[in-house]
């Protein structure tokens, strides 16, 4: 476990480690970047922490988004920028909306999203002085790497105490070697307890949702197989170590690092139920406009689509219905349903799997062809009209290939090309308005801060609020008069308005002193965020490397 001056240690370094390029501009090899590593290593073992491979790993995948962001003179984001990038890191590499971090916080004001970073898991004594010094720092490319790969870990080594449960819910100790057979029942509980939000304490009732798991879960078969195939996966990459003339056996190290693939994977596989409920309402959009009726929404779930049965309320809550005709009735905006929160599979302590912003992809290719953080016109509608890059997190529905822009999309874009001097920020609400109209069943309808009021998993197992409409709400759409008429091709044209919403403002021209100041501010804001993480860190492992003598020390 990580000891109290190892813990000091690791905070008396980061500020010498930081130097002029960030925390990644250290030789590995100098004395700074080999004290903070130690200390890593014996905060979260060695080999298994935050190493050079992890960090390099996430470097080599946020670097191309990171390139695009606007930044300040120091080359520095500030925190709305830096919480965008965190937040698309997790999606695209694990499917993981990491709580702190979600989509809907991107446009909180400074002090809202000062105080929102890792509120789940910051004690409130350190993000009371959190909120105070971020908004005079910056994040370095290497800053937000680190960051990553530190939440990443903590979310990882958090898994370690359910995989517990899952041994003591199958009358197992954790010291004893498994047998394959066995091995499947831990897995199973384990899967069931970390993303099913199963009861990890009652036997009894374990064992019940194990046995109905099909009832609530219709898709288990497959995640089944795919649970396997990792075990399968790794037995085969250890087999050099294996004795051939003996069973396999699974220690608990050996299903710790199992369970930390599924978590990384499951993300984006279980995303194939999400593209299965957009195909369902697809179908529905005869026009293509990202559009269905509400009467037909509901309509559906009488024919066998059991998940369309949200209230209206709910609806119009998280931003999925638009109710700007009249004449054709409340209608639900497609990619803004399926990305809400009450499409979560899975919510742990830290973040919830749900489904992947198809957009999200789209973005990604427009970063890559355009390579700064705002274009012209013309340099956007070169990069549509060439075709969009195939990605994960784009289905089959996606109209990628090459084509041209209708005029009202042009038309469209070069309002927006007026309205900022023909440098269109791309992550700002216009640009994201005309991608809706652009690739309307993909990328979500981006309405103005304060305008909708999305809740996480969480807060709705909390609240009261009524997801499920009824028998009678629903027939009382399904038999209106907007109901009768057919779906207009023009759905949804109303909601265009010219109101812009960026990402983040734009950072000033930085003086020596200010650079100076911001740099005091920035080292003090690393120190914090990094004792932030030790601590929970800790607080989370401690009970698996210390206090009994008689369990087994792993490092994962």
């Amino acid at each position: 476990m990580m000891t109290c001056n190892g813990f000091l240690l690791l905070i008396a370094a980061l500020p010498l480690a930081h130097g002029r390029g960030g925390f990644l501009a250290v030789n590995p090899a100098s004395s700074n970047g080999a004290m903070v590593q130690a200390t890593l290593d014996d905060m979260l073992g060695r080999g298994h922490g935050v190493d050079a491979a992890q960090l390099a790993n996430v470097k080599a995948a946020l670097s191309p988004l990171f390139s695009v962001l606007p930044k300040s003179q120091s080359s520095r984001l500030d925190t709305p920028f830096m919480r965008y990038a965190v937040q698309r890191y997790f999606i695209q590499q694990h499917g993981w909306i990491v709580k702190g971090f979600e989509p809907h916080t991107a446009n909180l004001n400074a002090s809202e999203g000062h105080a929102h970073i890792l509120h789940s898991a910051v004690p409130g004594q350190v993000e009371d002085v959190l909120t105070k010094t971020l908004s005079h720092g910056g994040f370095a490319l290497g800053d937000v790497v680190l960051s990553i790969a530190s939440i990443e870990r903590l979310i990882l080594n958090d898994g370690l105490k359910e995989l517990e449960n899952a041994f003591h819910l199958n009358r197992l100790s954790s010291i004893q070697p498994l047998m394959k057979e066995t091995l499947s029942e831990v897995l199973t509980s384990y899967f069931i307890i970390e993303h099913l939000d199963g009861n990890a304490t009652d036997l009894a009732q374990h064992q019940m949702d194990k046995d109905q798991i099909l009832d609530y879960y219709p898709h288990w078969p497959e995640t089944l197989n795919f649970i396997e195939d990792i075990a399968g996966d790794d037995t085969f990459e250890r087999k050099h170590s294996m004795n051939p003339f003996v069973e396999t056996s699974f220690h608990f190290d050996d299903v710790a690092r199992i369970t930390h693939t599924i978590s990384e994977r499951f993300g984006p596989l279980s995303n194939h139920e999400c593209h299965d409920m957009k195909m369902k309402l697809a179908e529905m959009d005869v026009h293509g406009t990202g559009r269905v009726k509400l009467s037909d929404f509901y309509r559906s779930s009488q024919g066998g689509a059991w998940q369309f049965l949200e209230t209206s309320e709910y609806l119009s809550t998280i931003g999925a219905l638009d109710t700007s005709s009249d004449s054709s009735g409340p209608q639900v905006i497609i990619p803004n349903y399926i990305t809400g929160m009450n499409n979560c599979i899975s919510s742990s302590h830290y973040y919830d799997i749900c489904c992947l912003n198809e957009c999200d992809g789209i973005f990604h290719h427009l970063e890559a062809q355009i390579q700064a953080p705002s274009a012209s016109a013309s340099e956007i509608t070169r990069a549509i009209e060439q075709g969009i890059a195939l990605s994960p997190l784009l289905s089959s529905s996606v109209l990628v290939e090459p084509r041209n822009l209708s005029a009202s999309l042009s038309a469209r874009l070069q309002e927006i090309a007026a309205h900022h001097g023909d440098a269109i920020p791309l992550h700002g609400r216009l640009f994201a308005q005309w991608l809706h109209y652009t690739f309307p069943q993909e990328c979500p309808y981006p309405h103005m801060s304060g305008t909708v009021t999305p809740l996480s998993v969480s807060d709705l197992k909390k609240s009261n609020v009524q997801m499920s409409a009824s028998a009678e709400e629903m027939r009382q759409h399904i038999e209106s008069e907007a109901a009768q008429r057919a779906p207009s091709p023009d759905a949804g044209t109303e909601m265009w308005m010219l109101q812009e919403e960026l990402l983040g403002p734009v950072a000033p021209p930085s003086s020596t002193w200010r650079s100076l100041l911001r740099t005091g501010a920035h080292i003090t804001m690393v120190i914090l965020f990094s004792a932030m993480v030790g601590m929970e860190l800790t607080r989370r492992i401690r009970p698996f490397c210390t206090g009994d003598k008689n369990r087994k020390e792993y490092h994962i």
